[in-house]
């Protein structure tokens, strides 16, 4: 059987050693097979670290905490609503695949800017503002792409007005 360079020491390295443990591809310095071995030799010494890393005590974590949880959360969200409509509209453009991945640390801050523009703007003049996206993520004869230059801040009625279409 032949050997991974785990188990035996590298000074005793032969023709016995996986030969990809020994040659470094630039990405990874071993083998899946290597690793396996070197993870499940852990596994077996550490089982109790294993148990208190598992999915399932994570689980019992989260049920046990549950209400803490969800009230730092909520409490969060009512802190931050420009940054949960920021979220909410970057999750829906990407499920859209409306969002490039080229976008700077920048851009997504300029997203978020609009965002804390339009929630300024709804405390300022007391009727709704939204985010809208000049050229629709889901127009029908022209889709755009969810980017600082596609955003602007208008007042809800005009958004719901102009729907889906892109207006030249």
């Amino acid at each position: 059987k032949q050997k991974t360079a785990y188990e035996i020491p590298k000074r005793d390295w032969s023709s016995n050693v996986c030969s990809s443990d020994l040659s470094k591809d630039g990405y990874q310095s071993h083998c899946k097979k290597c690793d396996n071995v070197r993870v499940n030799k852990w596994k077996v010494l550490n089982p109790e670290k294993v148990k208190k890393h598992s999915k399932k005590a994570d689980a019992n974590k989260y049920a046990f905490n549950k209400s803490t949880i969800l009230a730092r959360n909520k409490l969060w969200k009512q802190q931050n609503p420009e940054k949960v409509l920021a979220m909410d509209a970057k999750r829906r453009a990407s499920l859209l695949k409306r969002t490039p991945k080229w976008l700077t640390d920048n851009d997504f801050w300029m997203i978020e800017e609009a965002y804390k523009l339009a929630v300024l703007r709804v405390k300022i003049f007391g009727f709704p503002w939204h985010v809208d996206h000049i050229i629709p993520l889901q127009g029908k004869y022209v889709s755009g792409f969810h980017v600082p230059s596609n955003l602007r801040v208008v007042p809800g009625s005009e958004n719901l007005a102009k729907g889906n279409s892109y207006l030249i």
